[in-house]
């Protein structure tokens, strides 16, 4: 930090940053400024609400509070319940005759129950060379995020953690100018459960003219784990030891919650990392009807419709999604296999106990070509979680999508492992394959993890190749940019009939067929029931 400098946007006056990347390029960070007034007292569960004008200047130079939620890798709770913040970064203030830049807008991951906007994990630097306007934004998590409750009277219909996102897109509609940002070009990204949140706004219908392009990474909205149960309350009111009478009644009990206590009963509730099973800490179809809806209908249904944001969209996935489930198991302390035949039996099959042994058996018999199950071939376990839990719906949503839009559809497998690929390391996966779930990130995000990286190495390569493909579809909709770019290899095309899509390793390749094997297997298991 060498300067300070203010700006001025419709809620009042910031004092933000001038900074340097190490590559010596110069740009301004504004950290900490409020979207929404505080979800305190009886706003905790409710759509946000538009954020209050300050007197004086904010000082928006550190970052605040997280969201409430879990740090996986270190087993504690973090944030609080005013939350709903944003980071701003710009490589230019606005001048006369300089033409406003593309605006990125970043959600987080962390299962729809942890993580932040906070530049630990995502310090945005890689991307200010590249003439871009880049936003990330914190939203509610867990049972803040996610509760919901039949009674329209109480104004809790679901889904506040994604109308937090819908209001930061407001917010960026009003104040980008004022970073030099465009509010007429801006690209929604986010990758695992950020994915998923990016893919439920091209789906509903309050983010309408809200963003103009979206880039999805490993998770969608119809991802096993990223479509909830509707009985969340009744769990939380078992969890806590409490009975109540009405819907009202659990909502007076959690408002009056402290956060020590929230958490704990959101601990309580079952939230089993196994596809048999149905998580209640995520997105819902919403059925009150005295509120603007965010989620009118099942993600599927309204995907096939056609009914949705149609924008240019890039969709991917790393090749080792599955290794996620290492952290999951450290976290948990505890074997999340399968224990049985039928536990391999998603839930979303709908199937009978009887049939779900059945169709379990065959579905492990396909990942471990008949083995039984050991650590000697632990790979087998996480191709099925990768699968199950990512690919399958990853790459039937990007299916539909070229079917159903009239705009340009690019797919991508990261498949590249470096020396960045800190996640493995952590994650005690380093003797797999592949790029563990997130290991994109690295190349996108400098963070408290990233090392130092060297101009003329293959780690420096894949951070400018993955930026500059980000950062040109931010631009012209197109990640090959407008001009020829010998840097970025083969050109990457948009997805027709044959699934095109992009290889991402040391070197980039053209492959047709996007996930045809893992499409055509969990289509033969789902034609069995």
């Amino acid at each position: 930090m060498t300067h300070e400098i203010l700006v001025t946007i419709k809620e009042g006056l910031l004092r933000g940053n001038l900074e340097k990347t190490h590559n010596g390029y110069t740009y301004f960070s504004f950290i900490g400024i409020p979207y929404a007034k505080p979800v305190v007292g009886d706003l905790k569960f409710k759509a946000p609400q538009p954020p209050q004008p300050w007197e004086g200047i904010l000082e928006a130079n550190k970052e605040n509070n997280q969201c409430i939620g879990k740090d996986f890798v270190h087993n504690s709770t973090v944030g609080d319940f005013d939350c709903l913040y944003l980071n701003t970064y710009t490589p230019q203030l606005p001048q006369q005759n300089v033409p406003l830049k593309p605006v990125m807008v970043w959600i987080h991951g962390g299962a729809f129950v942890s993580g932040s906007k906070d530049r630990i994990m995502y310090d945005p630097e890689y991307f200010m060379d590249k003439d871009v306007v880049v936003v990330a934004i914190n939203y509610r998590l867990g049972a803040l995020g996610f509760l919901s409750l039949k009674d329209p009277k109480l104004g809790v219909s679901g889904n506040a953690g994604l109308k937090d996102q819908v209001m930061a897109m407001k917010w960026v509609q009003r104040n980008i100018a004022a970073f030099g940002g465009d509010p007429n070009n801006v690209t929604l990204f986010g990758e695992s459960a950020g994915g998923a949140a990016v893919s439920y706004q091209l789906l509903s219908p309050m983010s309408k003219g809200l963003f103009h392009k979206a880039i999805i990474q490993s998770g969608v909205a119809t991802c096993s784990w990223a479509e909830g149960h509707t009985d969340l309350s009744k769990e939380l009111m078992k969890a806590m030891g409490k009975t109540a009478s009405s819907e009202a009644e659990i909502l007076a009990i959690l408002e009056n919650a402290t956060r020590d206590e929230l958490i704990n009963a959101q601990e309580k509730v079952p939230d089993i990392w196994k596809p048999c099973k149905q998580r209640y800490l995520s997105p819902t179809v919403e059925t009150s009807t005295s509120e603007e809806r965010f989620l009118p209908d099942s993600p599927i249904n309204i995907l096939k419709s056609g009914n949705y944001n149609k924008v240019p969209v890039i969709i991917g996935a790393t090749s080792n999604e599955g290794l996620l489930m290492n952290i999951i198991t450290m976290h948990l302390k505890d074997d999340i296999e399968p224990a049985n035949d039928a536990e391999y039996a998603p839930y979303w099959l709908n199937v009978s106990h009887e049939k779900a042994v059945q169709v379990g058996k065959r579905i492990k018999d396909h990942y471990y070509t008949g083995k039984i199950p050991s650590d000697e071939n632990k790979q087998c376990y996480y191709d099925y979680i990768s699968d199950t839990y990512f690919l399958r719906a990853i790459f039937n949503f990007a299916k539909t999508l070229i079917e159903t839009s009239n705009n340009d559809v690019y797919l991508y497998y990261f498949d590249q492992v470096t020396n960045l690929n800190q996640f493995k390391q952590l994650f005690n996966g380093a003797n797999y394959e592949g790029a563990c779930h997130g290991e994109d990130l690295l190349y996108m995000f400098k963070t408290a993890m990233s090392p130092a990286v060297d101009v003329n190495s293959k780690e420096y390569l894949g951070i400018q190749r993955l930026t500059t493909w980000l950062t040109n579809f931010a631009k012209c909709s197109n990640p090959n940019g407008l001009e020829l770019n010998p840097l970025l290899g083969e050109t990457w095309p948009a997805a027709t009939e044959n699934l095109e899509y992009l290889n991402i390793d040391n070197t980039t390749s053209v492959k047709t067929n996007f996930g045809k094997n893992v499409t055509e297997f969990w289509d033969s298991i789902e034609a069995e029931c």
